[in-house]
């Protein structure tokens, strides 16, 4: 592997099975800063009892979509405070 190469590996030890994806990033080597996707360049999904259960042939990783800001739902939460507060008048007088 070169230092644009990258191995996730994940492990469910209750079953014994495990993820292992390979993918390059070619921008920067050695790191994940601005890596904005890519390739699966393979690897497998394993069993420790079974061995190889899949072989992944292709694929893709993408960028998670962003997480709003909260303006939005501090707009809303205004809005719910002024209507509760014209709601209380209303009802008090």
């Amino acid at each position: 592997m070169g230092t644009s190469d990258w191995e996730v590996l994940a492990a469910n030890t209750g079953i014994n099975a495990g993820l292992d994806l390979e993918f390059t990033t070619g921008h920067t080597p050695g790191s994940l800063v601005g890596f904005t996707g890519g390739s699966i360049v393979g690897n497998d999904v394993i069993s420790t009892v079974s061995g190889t259960a899949y072989t992944i042939t292709g694929g893709s990783l993408t960028p998670a979509t962003a997480v709003p800001d909260g303006g939005s739902t501090v707009s809303l939460l205004g809005c719910a405070l002024l209507g509760l507060a014209a709601l209380r008048r209303k009802l008090c007088c």
